[in-house]
């Protein structure tokens, strides 16, 4: 689990033009801290880990090739 602060500074970390231009609240959204994620797992298979930064940047970089074509 993450932060929102955690999740915008990947974000600007990934898309340097995104500096300043994402803020969050305080208060979080109602739902769960965590969710086991074990049936998941089961019905797909182990589909690896990518650290937060990875998965930020792989994100924004599939994100900006759409945008492109």
């Amino acid at each position: 689990m993450v932060s929102a602060e955690e999740l915008i500074a990947a974000i600007e970390a990934a898309a340097p033009a995104a500096v300043g231009t994402i803020s969050c609240e305080e208060e979080g959204l109602p739902f769960p801290a965590s969710v086991d994620a074990e049936s998941l797992q089961e019905s797909l298979g182990d589909l690896g880990e990518l650290s937060l930064q990875d998965g930020v940047a792989d994100a924004i970089a599939r994100f900006q090739d759409l945008l492109e074509r």
